[in-house]
């Protein structure tokens, strides 16, 4: 949906704010769903059982999950990840 709304095909959109966020030099924001109109958006991250790169794949967990990683993420908007 962003696509089409970036190229103006389409009047609006429905897209996250995150996203919207990343290309705001092409679009605008109209109006925030209300927090409680919706369950929150949750972004899982786990290692796939039996993956042949799995040291790759809980470094790269735990880049996601390092103060580095955090910032990165709030930047791009994304609230802090849970550290369950």
């Amino acid at each position: 949906m962003l696509d089409y709304v970036a190229r103006g095909e389409v009047d609006a959109g429905v897209v996250y704010a995150t996203d919207a966020a990343v290309r705001s030099t092409e679009v605008s924001v109209g109006a925030d769903a209300p927090e409680s109109s919706h369950k929150p958006v949750v972004y899982p991250i786990a290692v796939v059982k039996g993956t042949k790169n799995e040291a790759a794949a809980k470094a790269f967990i735990d880049a996601v999950l390092s103060k580095e990683g955090n910032s990165d993420s709030e930047e791009y908007g994304f609230l802090i990840p849970y550290h369950g």
